[in-house]
């Protein structure tokens, strides 16, 4: 989904979704700094919370806004073609400035988010990250 096109969220996140989103946000800057790797849901703190067997993604905030599939349809995907796994097959670190980038647009979309629930808690309109929402 194209997340320029929204303005508001159907509803606010709750809580728990809030705390996972922010650990994220935290684990993608460290990510695009270099400073950790991503090895896809076992190091995604979203996932952590929300994802079960039973139901896929579950709750997760990703999820709600993009329906199954989750991260597929988000800058994420571009990151996992972009960015090679290491030795192990698995590990993804971001060694380069291409690599950074996709990095950086999965973190921008996750700052998005939660920029779009402030927005929908609140009654007006605020500007964030260059945006008007």
């Amino acid at each position: 989904m194209n997340l320029a096109k929204i303005t508001r969220l159907p509803r606010p996140f709750d809580a728990d979704q809030i705390k996972g989103l922010d650990r994220a946000i935290l684990v993608w800057q460290d990510i695009a700094d270099g400073n950790r790797y991503s090895n896809g849901v076992k190091t995604c703190p979203l996932c952590a919370q929300f994802s079960t067997r039973n139901d896929g993604c579950g709750r997760c905030p990703i999820a709600v806004i993009e329906g199954p599939g989750g991260c597929m349809g988000t800058p994420y995907l571009r990151f996992t073609e972009v960015v090679r796994p290491g030795r192990n097959g698995k590990n993804r670190w971001v060694r380069s400035e291409d690599d950074r980038e996709a990095a950086l647009a999965f973190l921008d979309y996750l700052i998005t988010l939660r920029t779009l629930h402030t927005v929908s808690t609140q009654k007006t309109n605020v500007v964030a990250y260059g945006h008007d929402f």
